[in-house]
């Protein structure tokens, strides 16, 4: 995959509490759910799918997962994205609803770095079409529909 083109680079979800994000090659989303076998999911919530950029993550100093974000990006400028745009991985369609909120998992990691992150802690979106999401599948950012932003 090109370096220049948004695509995916890692995929994780939580399994048993205190236990580090699992990697996957691929997973299944959900529609209004999030992803299959999470142990965060939330039904009907605009927090269940944590999406981040790599790049972000790795100045870090931080791998992928390390952050607890579902799905890594490369090329994809997470924290311009706003409220109501969609992301299309695979044939998986993502809505962006808010910045990540503050969390102590950050603070547990490393004392003060959920304030240097402001404005760069990822974004989470809400499934609205489900479906498979694989390591290396580009990334499209879709205008939303007038639908959509009405939600």
């Amino acid at each position: 995959m090109d370096d220049s083109v948004p695509h995916v680079v890692a995929l994780h979800r939580a399994g048993p509490k205190g236990t580090p994000m699992e990697p996957l090659e691929t997973v299944s989303i959900i529609a209004d759910f999030g992803i299959e076998g999470d142990r965060k999911v939330r039904p009907g919530s605009k927090r269940q799918v944590l999406v981040f950029d790599e790049e972000t993550i790795q100045a870090f100093g931080f791998r992928p997962g390390e952050l607890d974000e579902n799905i890594t990006t490369r090329a994809l400028p997470v924290s311009a994205l706003q409220r109501g745009q969609l992301l299309r991985m695979g044939d998986v369609l993502l809505e962006v609803t808010i910045e990540r909120p503050m969390c102590h998992k950050l603070e547990d990691l490393r004392p003060g770095l959920a304030d240097k992150l402001e404005g760069r802690r990822g974004k989470m979106t809400r499934v609205l079409h489900g479906g498979t999401i694989r390591v290396g599948d580009p990334i499209e950012v879709v205008q939303p529909s007038s639908q959509s932003m009405n939600r």
